[in-house]
């Protein structure tokens, strides 16, 4: 699914024990939500590398970061995304 048709939020917060300890969900999630807090419970990495890559990349963890990336992107913003920083990056000839 393309990411301009995504809805990124905030996942829901109980409001009582009761809705904390409920045995059915009480907050409404659409076909299209994604909660970018939630990524961290489902990465499983290999030992070692949870810290390296939460140095490196805790943004995406960070809803308004994907918020951002989509308004960017709806503004027509063309993103080069690249896998090394600057510094490590192979020279163009």
């Amino acid at each position: 699914m393309r990411i301009d048709r995504l809805s990124f939020r905030a996942a829901s917060q109980p409001r009582n024990e009761l809705e904390e300890f409920a045995d059915e969900a009480w907050f409404y999630v659409g076909d299209r939500d994604v909660f970018p807090e939630e990524f961290r419970r489902f990465m499983r990495l290999p030992r070692g590398l949870n810290d390296s890559f939460l140095q490196h990349h805790a943004d995406l963890f960070d809803l308004a970061f994907w918020q951002d990336l989509q308004a960017r992107l709806q503004a027509g913003e063309l993103l080069d995304i690249f896998p090394y920083a600057p510094a490590r990056r192979l020279l163009a000839a």
